[in-house]
């Protein structure tokens, strides 16, 4: 069985998964009171991807960032580089359709957080960073951890805006999603099963930890 799709679907759903990471916690804190239509604005935005086909996401970001696009021409200009064909797209593409997940399950968790307690700490002389690291954080952290499970779930599953955003190239952004659905198609069924088999494991692994999270916030 090749290694290599299962590799790029760790490194690309880890790398993907530690930025959502950063971006959801730092977006869902700073919208946490704020009210109006930017916070509107914004929140369809991440929320959008939850909505539609994945290969939709995929061919939206190509025409944003496509080689002949105003983004793709400033990116390429001053860096040198494009997004299209290259395991960089893939991870870009799992952090657009895990953002929303992890932005959720943050700001379901930020939002439950008894106000009292933030209140009282300023009170009592702490900063906004203080009260960040020390009582928000450490007590939506089970959200936290849930939304970087669910999110890792969501890129390692990732195949549609993937594939459109920098196609099926074998050991450089050829997934495992991608790897079976070729697999298929070129009735190589054994590969298939074998990489199924693979994804089971994960997804169950993934399951039971998520699941234990959420039993202890029961308690």
């Amino acid at each position: 069985m090749e290694l290599n799709p299962i590799f790029v679907s760790i490194r690309t759903a880890f790398v993907s998964t530690v930025l959502v990471s950063f971006v959801g916690i730092f977006i869902a804190y700073r919208l946490l009171n704020k009210q109006g239509v930017c916070k509107y604005i914004i929140e369809t935005l991440i929320l959008f991807p939850l909505f539609m086909p994945p290969s939709l996401v995929g061919y939206i970001t190509l025409i944003l960032i496509g080689k002949k696009s105003f983004v793709g021409k400033i990116i390429d200009h001053i860096f040198n580089f494009s997004f299209i064909f290259t395991w960089q797209g893939s991870v870009l593409a799992c952090f657009i359709v895990a953002l929303p997940i992890m932005y959720q399950c943050v700001k379901g968790a930020m939002g439950a957080i008894d106000k009292n307690c933030i209140q009282a700490a300023k009170l009592d002389g702490a900063t906004n960073l203080i009260v960040l690291f020390r009582i928000t954080l450490p007590m939506c952290i089970k959200g936290i951890l849930s939304g970087i499970i669910l999110s890792f779930a969501r890129a390692f599953g990732e195949f549609g805006a993937s594939l459109m955003i920098c196609g099926n190239i074998p050991g450089k952004t050829e997934n495992i999603p991608m790897a079976i659905y070729f697999a298929v198609e070129n009735g190589d069924f054994i590969k298939a099963n074998k990489l199924t088999f693979v994804v089971i494991i994960i997804s169950t692994t993934l399951i039971v930890f998520n699941n234990f999270l959420l039993k202890k916030r029961e308690f």
